[in-house]
């Protein structure tokens, strides 16, 4: 099994390939803002140009993961708009998927208004962005927000006009302080049946692998360093391994840390299988 990693961008697309190449990950998700800058990148022609023949020779699938001021959610009928200016520069780069958390319906009358939202905003941008799959993300929140609870994700999957185009991410911190128990083996068990019957586990493209900070239920979105937080090294290593997920990528998303703890995690995560075998 391949693992790859969230890069932040701190300089230049160029820096971000440096850093892939350094780390020896077959694949990545970045945000398309440079760390610290409200702003997306805008890369020149050649930039654009070096970066896709870098893709091209090095890498192979390669996930954005969608700014968070994206809200699909919203109610005003715009949440397309910040998508599709994203999903354009993706397709650019010739990156092969997008992940997005469908957003919140805060000021929205009921959730299912904002589960209406985000199919209708998702419908639109894929319209005019063909070509790059978009993966929902569940979240980590409660009240407003969708997509901590799975049938978030099934309800808006349900209302899309090509939902070959569309996918499912799952992260697994976001899964454990949402109040899905992924500690306990039956827990474990129970939740990856409930993916399959909710979502389908053909449909699911990637797992995100964190652990955390906060505890079951507590709905607060803090990542901390596999194996160091509430979920711990076992149940992890025993959700990624189990064989119903064998065949997705796995991807890790730590808090800032330096380069060397980050291959550490990644040897890590490639240590499970090794075990395995």
């Amino acid at each position: 099994m391949q693992v790859g990693l969230h890069i932040r961008i701190t300089d230049s697309l160029h820096a971000l390939v440096e850093k892939a190449l350094r780390l020896e990950i077959p694949f990545f998700q970045c945000f398309f803002s440079i760390k610290n800058k409200m702003a997306l990148l805008r890369p020149t022609e050649q930039e654009i140009a070096d970066f896709v023949g870098a893709r091209r020779t090095h890498f192979t699938n390669l996930y954005a993961h969608g700014s968070y001021w994206i809200n699909l959610a919203s109610v005003d009928h715009t949440g397309h708009y910040a998508l599709d200016r994203e999903l354009q520069l993706a397709r650019s780069l010739e990156f092969t998927h997008m992940v997005v958390h469908p957003g919140s319906a805060k000021g929205a009358a009921t959730k299912q208004a904002g589960i209406d939202a985000a199919a209708r905003s998702l419908n639109k941008a894929l319209k005019k962005q063909p070509g790059i799959q978009v993966l929902l993300e569940n979240t980590a929140h409660g009240n407003m927000t969708i997509g901590g609870d799975l049938q978030d994700l099934a309800a808006i999957y349900q209302k899309l006009d090509n939902p070959e185009r569309v996918g499912f991410c799952l992260d697994t911190a976001h899964a454990h302080v949402y109040g899905y128990d992924i500690v306990s083996e039956q827990g474990r068990a129970d939740f990856i049946t409930l993916v399959d019957q909710q979502l389908g586990l053909a449909r699911v493209a990637l797992l995100h692998v964190n652990d955390t900070h906060d505890g079951c239920a507590s709905k607060l979105d803090r990542h901390h360093l596999l194996g160091q937080g509430t979920i711990g090294l076992h149940a992890l290593q025993a959700f990624v391994t189990n064989p119903r997920l064998q065949h997705i990528p796995l991807l890790t998303e730590p808090p800032v840390i330096d380069e060397e703890l980050e291959r550490e995690q990644l040897t890590l995560m490639r240590s499970w299988y090794t075990h395995q075998q």
